[in-house]
């Protein structure tokens, strides 16, 4: 169920709009919130409504918001997950970050593949759009019909495959929350300061 905030971007974002352009409304403006990893917002009922609170969040949240919003539209949505490592070559990290990123676990990147002209379209709104200008993958623009640069280098899980797909954000919840109980005390610890010390730098970006 919609929070307030998502009814109410929702309409602002997509008022009298035709459904294509609608859709390309949407994903520009939950692009655009500036990643910033943030802990407890991969809730997907509260989520969405503390990013656009905040004004900011990571790509749980940003994937959440995106696929109810398309969903309210009357688009099928589907939630992706994705093994990756903080130091692959889409992250253009500076020295000091791509150091510690050499030290962290594997973790998971969340996107969605949505219905969109006869297929299942990979989106993925991750990075916002001032940090082009650094080597990220920005996904702008974004035709809303191509399948979108993933975000990530993905890391191939134990079949052979690089996508697990989810047919609802609970379900795809439960895999995150099984696979977060799996991280040693030193990761969590090690993953927090990254965090931190990242949004900082990609603040610096943006200013």
């Amino acid at each position: 169920m919609a929070g307030e905030l998502v009814e109410k971007f929702l309409e602002e974002w997509t008022d009298e709009l035709p459904i294509s352009d609608a859709v390309l409304s949407i994903f520009s403006h939950v692009r655009d919130i500036p990643y910033t990893a943030i802990p407890g917002m991969s809730d997907p009922s509260a989520g969405p409504d503390l990013l656009l609170s905040m004004g900011r969040g990571s790509c749980t949240p940003k994937h959440t918001l995106l696929g109810q919003m398309l969903e309210m539209l009357g688009i099928p949505v589907r939630y992706a997950s994705f093994r990756f490592r903080w130091d692959d070559a889409r992250t253009p990290l500076p020295a000091q970050l791509q150091k510690q990123a050499g030290l962290l676990p594997i973790v998971y990147h969340m996107a969605i593949r949505a219905f969109l002209n006869g297929r299942w379209t990979l989106l993925d709104a991750t990075w916002d759009s001032p940090l082009q200008e650094a080597g990220f993958p920005v996904n702008k623009p974004w035709d809303g019909i191509s399948d979108c640069l993933l975000a990530v280098v993905p890391i191939a899980f134990e079949d052979g495959s690089t996508e697990i797909i989810h047919d609802s954000i609970q379900e795809r919840d439960m895999y995150y929350q099984v696979r977060a109980t799996g991280y040693q005390v030193e990761e969590v610890v090690a993953l927090n300061v990254f965090y931190q010390d990242l949004n900082a730098w990609l603040d610096t970006i943006r200013k």
